[in-house]
């Protein structure tokens, strides 16, 4: 398709804005979903975070952060805003990542959902951006509040927004949406096993096959299905992994990860391994044997969503919950053994 110049502004965000596209998490630059493909367009830093070597070299960029200052060929995916439908009864899911919340509205399937930056993990900030976003929603679908708020992230992220201690959990609950002053008539809080394995990652573990891994590689997190049995789950201290990863610079802490994956690959025999990004470059991790290595999207909102119109998906969410056993990697001998010779 043929961008336009528009006389009042370069940005290449305005243009597609102008043109009735949207941005999956209003083009703040924190999803990496808004790809296009527009080769003589330079490569930009948010491009090397979000954009695997090889697509780049074919051309794919991010649409939020480019300026144009001519008429230009794109080719563009991003989806076209839609008339907003009513939904008199909604309900929403905040969904908390490191750095960022998701909020949803769901009627009978997820109606849109939207990123908003996280400031500080305070029960201020946590509350107030569920708060204040939600009533933007309600406004632009003619709804009052919600029925039913899910929550989920971090174990500590969702004890920070219940202003409770962190309580482990195999059954998810119902709790009053006034306790926490939210615009909904009650909070449903999935079961989070332990300090390490939270309600996020539960819902990300519901696509897990048997004898597969997911790695969450920006949280440290191994989550191994185990014969279908236990889900051995694993936490390295590691944060915002990728970027130091995808550089090749040699340190500690990539030593730690890759001993780490080493360990699991060999001591639990894995031979299928997902890791949750759009830019770990898989290629730089060692091949221990025949397993096999793919990226793979999160698919979070989609379970969340799930669990809200289904409850059956509630129960699923809680016998995973009870199959979740904790493994220190670092108190392991075999790890040391493999960490000294890297």
């Amino acid at each position: 398709m043929k961008i336009t110049k528009l006389p009042e502004t370069t940005s290449l965000k305005e243009h597609l804005l102008h043109l009735g596209y949207r941005f999956p998490c209003d083009g703040r630059g924190l999803c990496g979903k808004c790809k296009i493909v527009a080769p003589v367009l330079p490569i930009t830093s948010l491009d090397r975070r979000f954009i695997q070597e090889i697509d780049l070299l074919n051309g794919v960029r991010l649409a939020c952060d480019k300026s144009i200052t001519s008429d230009i060929d794109i080719k563009c995916d991003l989806l076209k805003n839609e008339p907003l439908k009513r939904i008199t009864a909604p309900s929403l899911v905040g969904m908390f990542n490191p750095s960022f919340v998701e909020l949803a509205i769901i009627d009978d399937e997820l109606v849109e959902s939207k990123h908003f930056p996280l400031v500080s993990d305070t029960c201020l900030e946590l509350r107030s951006v569920i708060a204040k976003n939600a009533v933007d929603f309600f406004e632009e679908y003619g709804a009052a509040k919600a029925t039913t708020l899910l929550i989920a992230g971090s174990p500590m992220q969702v004890a920070t927004f219940l202003n409770e201690p962190f309580v482990p959990s195999i059954v998810g609950e119902f709790i009053l949406a006034s306790n926490a002053r939210m615009p909904a008539e009650q909070i449903y809080v999935p079961p989070a096993p332990n300090k390490i394995i939270g309600s996020r990652h539960l819902l990300e573990i519901t696509r897990l096959n048997i004898d597969e891994m997911i790695i969450i590689p920006d949280e440290g997190i191994f989550i191994y299905n185990n014969a279908g049995i236990d889900l051995v789950s694993a936490k390295i201290e590691i944060a915002n992994l990728t970027e130091l990863f995808n550089s090749g610079t040699q340190s500690d802490l990539i030593n730690i990860f890759i001993a780490s994956y080493i360990y699991m690959i060999q001591d639990y025999h894995i031979s299928s391994v997902s890791i949750l990004s759009d830019s770990f470059k898989i290629e730089r991790l060692p091949r221990i044997g025949n397993e096999s290595v793919r990226l793979v999207k999160s698919v979070a909102m989609t379970a969340a969503t799930n669990v809200i119109l289904d409850n059956l998906f509630k129960t699923k969410l809680n016998k995973l919950a009870k199959r979740i056993v904790y493994l220190d990697i670092i108190q392991q001998d075999a790890f040391h053994s493999i960490l000294s010779k890297l």
